[in-house]
């Protein structure tokens, strides 16, 4: 079974090991791991990586408990299906409940077949039928 490890400052040399497996155009931002409303976990499997997620802490305007934006969670193809994915998630969950969060959320597309079922199966419930995300993109 995948053994969970949250990613801190200090973890760097594991981060840039996600990026390097899931993003390999990308660069780690060094500041990530700093911020402690950031979480990056790790799914590893007989010590080798397997998946990761990444997630924020937001503070509400009307209410003292954060919620929690599950912003990206990916597995390596030779691990999907086997419960790493979940796992992940189970342990974001944990940590929601453990710092008193008021919920977390995930944002996906209807046609991610692969990703609603992981979502339902990990406990999560669709809340409408027509939620949209608009996006705005800046280029620097």
């Amino acid at each position: 079974m995948a053994e969970i490890k949250r990613l801190r400052s200090g973890d760097e040399g594991l981060a840039r090991e996600i990026v390097g497996n899931f993003y390999p155009d990308g660069t780690l931002n060094e500041g990530f791991l700093s911020d402690g409303r950031n979480y990056l976990l790790a799914a590893y499997v007989n010590g080798e990586l397997a998946g990761f997620l990444y997630a924020y802490e937001l503070p509400r305007l009307d209410r003292p408990e954060p919620m929690m934006f599950l912003y990206s969670i990916d597995v390596l193809p030779e691990y999907r299906e086997k419960g790493v994915g979940k796992k992940l998630i189970e342990e974001l969950k944990f940590i929601c409940v453990e710092r008193g969060f008021m919920k977390m959320y995930v944002i996906t597309g209807e046609e991610n077949e692969a990703a609603m079922r992981l979502y339902e199966s990990a406990g999560g419930r669709r809340c409408a039928d027509d939620d949209i995300v608009f996006v705005w993109e800046f280029k620097a």
